[in-house]
């Protein structure tokens, strides 16, 4: 039995929140009237939120220093025992912003982060509607690469709720982003386009599948403007251009894509294109000149429907002109046997 405990791992599940006014709420329990609530966000110097910042935004050199602060508050009306913690992130295939829940060790910028006593995770108890101002430093070691790095600070539930061998940790994230100073290198590629043409019985409503990678080669994060279209021969569009939002993507993060354009004509010859215009949040720090990426692949389609109408209209064009050869030869032979018959009668009358 020891065994089998002992055996059995822990699974967490973090129920996490990334909004500018992060805040949590706990489904009010009907029999006591009691909620659990909390809310995180950037500090003010001053005490309390700090309403001009979203998240964390740093430009630093290696081994600089900076010191902020991250504000908590008790938004339930019963008292509540948090953890604040800071933690590495990355952007997932969903475009999501995915940050390491307590458990899980930090490497990067969440282990640059100390609270008090120089800790990366500090226990505050909260009275009801009572808040707290947590102050960290963020120290960029000096073997930090240039570029993005991405993290988050979280306020979570202490791991107390379980059931079985399931804790489950509610938890508000804000953002943190610490760009280090150097050379950054903002460049999103495209890779593995490849399309494939179903056919339509109509010749003009075929559909193109495009499937390609994007994947950030460089040490900025960015999001991007994608836009797919189609030309046929001589560059003539073929159909209207697709556009859609391609969500922030960190260094060294990859993401498939596969969009289908409807509407494409059995023109034999197809040339996909995909264009990224890559960009940066508004409030980003700049980084400078962002690049434009082209990739295309030509394609060579049989045009089934035309080849199919083209027999078609062979056969029925060899049926009318045998059967109108058929009617020449019998009109042929009826001339002839009438031209006889009249022969026949005159020589008879003779």
């Amino acid at each position: 039995m020891k065994l089998i405990k002992w055996g059995v791992a822990m699974l967490v599940i973090a129920v996490q929140i990334l909004v500018p006014a992060a805040s949590f709420a706990a489904p009010k329990d009907p029999s006591a009237g009691k909620t659990s609530g909390f809310s995180g966000v950037p500090g003010a110097k001053s005490g309390g939120a700090d309403l001009n910042r979203t998240k964390f935004n740093y430009q630093l050199d290696p081994s600089q220093e900076v010191s902020d602060q991250f504000y908590i508050v008790n938004t339930g009306n019963t008292p509540i025992k948090l953890d604040v913690y800071a933690a590495d992130a990355i952007t997932d295939d969903a475009g999501g912003y995915s940050v390491k829940i307590s458990s899980e060790k930090s490497t990067d910028v969440g282990s640059w982060v100390k609270f008090k006593s120089g800790k990366n995770l500090v226990q505050v108890d909260l009275k009801v509607g009572e808040d707290a101002t947590i102050p960290f430093t963020l120290r960029v070691p000096g073997f930090a690469s240039p570029g993005d790095h991405l993290g988050g600070i979280a306020v979570a539930t202490r791991a107390s709720q379980s059931t079985g061998q399931i804790v489950i940790e509610r938890r508000v994230v804000t953002r943190l982003y610490a760009r280090i100073r150097g050379e950054l290198s903002p460049l999103l590629t495209v890779s593995n386009l490849s399309a494939s043409y179903l056919h339509s019985f109509s010749p003009f409503e075929g559909a193109l599948t495009e499937k390609f990678t994007i994947a950030n080669v460089g040490n900025v994060s960015l999001k991007a403007k994608a836009t797919a279209e189609v030309t046929g021969p001589f560059g003539i569009p073929l159909t209207s251009a697709q556009v859609f939002d391609v969500g922030e993507m960190s260094p060294g993060s990859t993401r498939d894509f596969q969009l289908t354009v409807p509407s494409i004509g059995q023109w034999v010859f197809l040339h996909p294109t995909v264009k990224l215009t890559t960009f940066t949040d508004k409030d980003a720090l700049d980084a400078g000149t962002l690049p434009v990426v082209v990739r295309d692949v030509i394609m060579w389609i049989f045009p089934t429907t035309f080849f199919v109408a083209a027999i078609l209209l062979l056969i029925i064009a060899f049926i009318v002109r045998t059967n109108i050869r058929s009617r020449q030869q019998q009109v042929k032979r009826w001339l002839a046997y009438a031209e006889a018959e009249a022969r026949r009668n005159a020589d008879t009358r003779a």
